[in-house]
């Protein structure tokens, strides 16, 4: 993923000034000083969003959001409470924000964004034949990995991640000794949401 005073509660927050708040369920990335984990923004307004996150955040600092299309926002978190925070956004809002997810729901890749750099062990089978690579990174919907096998773009291959359960993937993109594989269906957000927090804090 692209890195991406006292609180006052988050009813306060939430009420505060004359926003109009909008309820949503958008899978989104946060990232803080080299952090990384999935987030769910649950409502949006014109100044601000409020996000559930399993990632620790320490109200006043700098955060950044990746959506589904790979935009980043930036914000500041001002208040905690419970894995949900309040994110004052610097240069965005919700129209910006709501026009992007739905221009990606209508014509992007679905999953594709957020997407975490990470390295991990994985297994590759092509044709019956399991062979090990390493994973660059992943998102909901796609994986890349360093790894040399014979293969061909749209060849449907296994990819299973130490952690995660075992996905048919088609083969997109192959370039030299890197490939790119997206999920035949998407990875549950659960999942790896608590695998990328397993690899970050363990």
């Amino acid at each position: 993923m692209t890195p991406i005073g006292n609180a006052q509660s988050p009813q306060a927050d939430e009420r505060r000034g004359d926003d109009r708040v909008v309820s949503v369920l958008i899978n989104a990335g946060v990232a803080q000083a080299g952090r990384n984990a999935l987030c769910r923004i649950r409502n949006l307004s014109e100044s601000g969003m409020m996000i559930e996150t399993r990632m620790p955040l320490v109200v006043e600092e700098e955060i950044v959001i990746q959506l589904r299309s790979g935009l980043c926002v930036c914000g500041v978190v001002r208040w905690t409470k419970d894995h949900r925070a309040g994110i004052a956004l610097h240069d965005a809002g919700a129209e910006m924000i709501l026009i992007d997810h739905g221009q990606t729901d209508a014509s992007g890749e679905a999953g594709v964004f957020p997407r975490f750099p990470r390295n991990a062990p994985a297994f590759l089978t092509v044709n019956h034949r399991r062979s090990r690579c390493t994973l660059t990174a992943v998102s909901l919907g796609d994986a890349i990995l360093a790894c040399s096998h014979d293969i061909a773009l749209g060849q449907i291959v296994t990819l299973a991640i130490e952690g995660l359960e075992e996905r048919l993937a088609k083969i997109t993109q192959i370039d030299e000794d890197v490939v790119r594989v997206s999920f035949t269906q998407p990875l549950h957000f659960k999942m790896l949401e608590q695998w990328l927090e397993i690899d970050t804090y363990q």
